[in-house]
């Protein structure tokens, strides 16, 4: 063997030493040097107060939330502690395992919202979350039926103490006196579990919130600004449903959060593995977020009222 081959299979090992350690180390590697650098949405968390009950002690330790939207995807690095209490599919049914059929990640990225442990912390990192998806890749639902059999399973077999709603329906009163949905959000109401769901992104034309927002008893959440102001194309309510003027607590949208250029979760197949959403589907996470953690200290009291 010539000294300029010896020298070359010497190079050659060090380089796969090399590698093999820089493949080892990339999780550390890529938390110090790009961790930083992950753009995060503090203002939001720090503007619903979100952070002040945390820093009581408060994540929502011991509440079920349970979120139908395009599923999850649960390899995100953010999720690594998460408690994940169960998922359903009913956009592929042959399918048991958590994925997320959004094309933009959309359930992934309220997950994180509510659960992420990484580069910034969700609202309610303690609870147990219960996933369904059942809205397709765009985000739309697959049917009206798949939205109410979620809802169903969320409450009747998973036992969730808050349903999340980042979805709706066009605000079409006759569609609150029938179909899938509706009715097992009545059923669910009536069983004494919180939802809440989102207003609708159709801006100050819109006749009123979304289906289910509309309906007395579902908390109805709108998009705000960064300064406070309602965002442009969040949904405006109507002082009449169904024929009966609205008066409180049931005017809608009840109550508004965050929901601008908000940065959450998103594929963990990208470089960086997050994004920004904009909308009321943001916004009803930080409702479902700020609902977990007063339901952990003061649940036993509401339950005593109700």
């Amino acid at each position: 063997v010539s000294q300029g081959s010896l020298f070359q299979t010497w190079r050659s090992g060090i380089m796969v030493v090399v590698l093999s350690v820089l493949v080892l180390s990339y999780p550390l590697i890529e938390s110090i040097l790009f961790g930083p650098l992950i753009p995060t949405s503090e203002w939001a968390f720090e503007e619903t107060e979100l952070r002040s009950l945390q820093d009581r002690g408060l994540n929502g330790t011991g509440i079920h939330v349970c979120i139908v939207d395009t599923g999850v995807d649960r390899t995100h690095p953010a999720f690594s502690n998460a408690i994940f209490g169960g998922f359903l599919d009913l956009v592929d049914s042959e399918n048991s395992d958590y994925v997320d059929h959004g094309i933009d990640h959309h359930g992934t990225m309220m997950a994180g919202l509510l659960i992420s442990g990484d580069a910034f912390q969700g609202g309610a990192t303690g609870v147990t979350l219960s996933v369904a998806a059942a809205l397709g890749p765009t985000g739309y639902s697959i049917d009206d039926d798949s939205v109410g059999q979620a809802i169903d399973w969320c409450w009747r077999v998973q036992k969730a103490d808050i349903i999340s709603l980042s979805l709706g329906g066009e605000a079409d009163p006759p569609m609150a006196i029938r179909g899938p949905t509706v009715s097992a959000v009545e059923d669910a109401l009536l069983s004494g579990v919180y939802i809440v769901a989102a207003a609708g992104n159709r801006g100050e034309n819109s006749s009123d919130v979304s289906i289910p927002g509309a309906m007395e008893g579902v908390i109805s959440v709108a998009a705000s600004t960064r300064n406070g102001d309602v965002w442009v194309d969040a949904s405006r309510g109507s002082a009449v449903f169904e024929g009966d003027t609205r008066v409180n607590p049931n005017l809608k949208p009840e109550i508004s959060a965050p929901g601008e250029d908000v940065i959450s979760t998103n594929n963990p197949e990208l470089g960086v593995p997050y994004a920004s959403s904009s909308g009321s589907s943001v916004s009803t996470v930080f409702v479902t977020a700020a609902l977990a953690l007063v339901l952990e200290e003061h649940g036993d009291e509401l339950e005593i009222i109700s």
